[in-house]
């Protein structure tokens, strides 16, 4: 239910269960260990087809969705995973957001295909072993200008 630009819905998400395939993506993360100690991770996708009533992660349909700017599909995945992470939450599940892995590993090792999907942003889920401690962020007044 989260919203997105233009109800366009282009976001899909990937949920990887597989302890032997979290492994492998571990090397496409640079050994990112909520990848194996998570019960699960969800790649969030961009589907530049876009295709509704098609199942999600098929073969192309050649139909690619008109994106204009791909930098749209990345904010409709931010408000979606940051959605799921405060449903999460609220069930008492913890997560983690992580950007900073090999999207065409990914693409390469999940064999999806390239031309439809695009990886933006993949989360862990899970019970936290040990408490995480809160980010330090900066001031309010530092972040927010009126005018």
């Amino acid at each position: 239910m989260a919203p997105t630009a233009l109800n366009q819905q282009p976001i899909r998400a990937l949920v990887i269960e597989d302890a032997a395939l979290r492994q492998r993506l571990c090397a496409a993360t640079g050994n990112t260990s909520q990848l194996t100690t998570a019960s699960a991770v969800v790649l969030f996708v961009l589907d530049r087809e876009n295709q509704h009533q098609a199942p999600a992660f098929q073969a192309s349909q050649g139909q690619q969705f008109d994106t204009g700017d791909e930098t749209i599909g990345a904010l409709d995945a931010g408000l979606i995973a940051m959605q799921f992470m405060l449903v999460a939450k609220d069930h008492g599940f913890d997560t983690n957001p992580m950007t900073g892995f090999d999207a065409a590993g990914f693409t390469s090792i999940l064999e999806l295909d390239a031309q439809r999907y695009r990886p933006l942003l993949l989360v862990s889920i899970g019970k936290a072993a040990v408490a995480g401690k809160p980010a330090d962020h900066q001031p309010l007044a530092t972040l927010v200008d009126y005018r």
